[in-house]
């Protein structure tokens, strides 16, 4: 018998790239109340250009959690080929009920990425036995396109996917959506700055929401770097992504101001 959708973890696995459905209009105008919209003014084309090797190294780990048991992995490995830059990430869940599986989700993708746009993505997913792919690839016009149960769509080539290793895509209001190849509205929020725990120990690093289509949080440090992820299944269970090995060393870029005007300086890991 397969473990119904709509109770608790398939769900919430189904959400695991920034796919958790939306919450009500009266929840989301609550928590906005007391965020910081993080304004054009900081330019997000200031970091279109980030360098992932040098931001982490050779890859980026997570531990995927859930009411206080691990639940999965994460994990996004990098290589250059000459100027172009190789992301592949592989994310695995598996939910048991009394020690015997009950639910698998498998994701994977591979992205190549050259003068800070992405020039090919192919994403795969195994959600409990349902396979999915999408595709994207650099037209000759310049636009993106792509393809996907969400149906075919073209856009903008300066669009990013949904796999946040890249903080140039805060200030987006559109994003790919690499499970169902979608294109998705969203507002992204500065909430403010937080400790983080990693594999490396605590850093400082400020705090977004995502609302619109799509709703997650997600954590960058001071260089950059993403170091942590939650999202809400639709059961109303938390799931959140414990950085295990995301970068390390002092923090140098200065942060946005509070108010969230001013310039956001490119990480460290920026390529010129």
């Amino acid at each position: 018998m397969p473990f119904p959708r709509e109770v608790a973890v398939p769900a919430l696995a189904a959400a695991l790239l920034l796919i958790a459905p939306a919450s009500g209009p009266a929840q989301a105008q609550s928590a906005m109340q007391t965020a910081t919209p993080f304004g054009a003014s900081q330019n997000p084309g200031q970091n279109a250009k980030v360098d992932p090797l040098a931001l982490y190294g050779q890859d980026l780990r997570f531990r995927i959690m859930r009411k206080g048991e691990r639940v999965g992995t994460h994990r996004v490995s990098f290589s250059h080929d000459g100027k172009t830059v190789i992301a592949r990430a592989h994310a695995d869940i598996e939910i048991k009920l009394a020690f015997i599986p009950i639910y698998r989700f498998s994701y994977s993708s591979t992205t190549t990425w050259a003068r800070g746009q992405i020039q090919s993505l192919r994403a795969r997913t195994d959600d409990n036995g349902t396979d999915t792919s999408v595709a994207v690839d650099k037209l000759a016009s310049g636009q993106l396109g792509v393809s996907g149960s969400g149906g075919p769509a073209t856009v903008a080539a300066d669009t990013f996917p949904t796999d946040h290793w890249n903080p140039a895509v805060i200030g987006s209001d559109r994003v790919i959506n690499t499970i169902t190849g979608e294109i998705n509205d969203v507002t992204l929020t500065r909430i403010g700055r937080e400790r983080v725990e990693t594999g490396t120990g605590p850093r400082e690093a400020d705090h977004y929401r995502y609302t619109g289509q799509l709703e997650a949080e997600v954590w960058y440090d001071d260089q950059g770097r993403w170091v942590k992820l939650a999202f809400p299944g639709r059961d109303g269970s938390r799931v959140d992504y414990i950085c295990e090995s995301c970068g390390s060393g002092e923090a140098m870029a200065a942060r946005p101001a509070p108010g969230g005007s001013g310039g956001r300086p490119a990480p460290s890991g920026a390529r010129p």
